[in-house]
């Protein structure tokens, strides 16, 4: 083989990509992230900060073959602007994106010919909604959880990896009226260990931690996942500073989303709330 010539990846040899999508997201980085991703695939992204500038650029110009629409209220409602679209006669296939906690009342409003996406999407997820909204996929759903929530006693697990003490109280006082079954742990490794034993339906990973941080105990437990068949858990990153290259990392890495430090208890309890159901008990 030539050293200049690449292996296909085998989800996208199944799939003949669209040739240019729109990206719209009040966050730069987003954008960013998202051409990035599209690139690989050979897709030119064209994007936009707001909802105005592109309903502007889709009066005057022939349509993408998709369009990307990220959910962030109140800066910029995606769904909002995705039923506009319909209604101004846009039938291109969208796909909103959103974080986890979102995602559940999205999808009883979200428009034809449309599909959901769990932001920061790894570029397999991308792949794969494109393939769903070009008929090359019949999975009904890539947000869709594949297994019933576990759940002890009645409670949600939820396994939480800080190495700070204090943090680790201010976590334990914004979630103490909910129904959780919560256990810390101070380093990727206990990390890793308490995946196997307890079993979480929701880990909350810091990114820096002494012994293992945070991004390797989250490729070491979606390795595992892959090679023993289980369901995804939802891994959210805990950090103090985002950057372009801290979102690709978080990806490539396996997280779901992440979370900046100092914690938001609304934000939190939201994300942990919206992983109760569907549940199965487990003693």
């Amino acid at each position: 083989m030539n050293a200049n010539e690449t292996i296909p990846d085998p989800v996208q040899a199944e799939v003949e990509m669209p040739k240019q999508a729109a990206i719209i997201s009040d966050l730069a980085i987003s954008r960013q992230v998202m051409q990035k991703q599209l690139k690989a695939q050979g897709i030119a992204g064209v994007s936009f900060a707001s909802a105005r500038g592109a309903r502007e650029f889709f009066q005057t110009n022939s349509p993408p073959d998709f369009v990307f629409i990220e959910h962030r209220p109140p800066a910029l409602n995606g769904l909002r602007l995705a039923l506009l679209l319909r209604k101004v006669g846009l039938s291109v296939p969208i796909v909103l994106m959103a974080n986890r906690t979102e995602i559940p009342d999205l999808r009883n409003s979200q428009p034809i010919n449309s599909k959901l996406l769990v932001t920061p999407a790894r570029r397999a997820d991308i792949v794969q909604v494109l393939g769903q909204l070009m008929g090359k996929n019949s999975d009904e759903n890539l947000n869709k959880p594949s297994a019933p929530v576990p759940v002890h006693n009645g409670k949600l697990r939820v396994l939480v990896a800080e190495d700070n003490a204090t943090n680790q109280l201010v976590f334990q006082k914004f979630v103490k009226d909910l129904e959780i079954d919560l256990r810390f742990v101070d380093d990727g490794e206990a990390a890793i260990k308490s995946f196997a034993e307890f079993k979480p339906a929701l880990i909350f990973m810091d990114i820096s931690m002494p012994n293992m941080d945070g991004r390797e105990a989250t490729r070491i437990i979606r390795a595992t996942e892959d090679s023993e068949g289980l369901a995804r858990t939802p891994i959210i990153a805990l950090t103090a500073f985002v950057d372009m290259g801290d979102l690709n990392s978080f990806t490539e890495a396996g997280f779901d989303e992440f979370m900046t430090k100092p914690l938001n208890k609304a934000e939190l309890c939201k994300a942990i709330e919206s992983n109760q159901k569907p549940a199965t008990k487990e003693d």
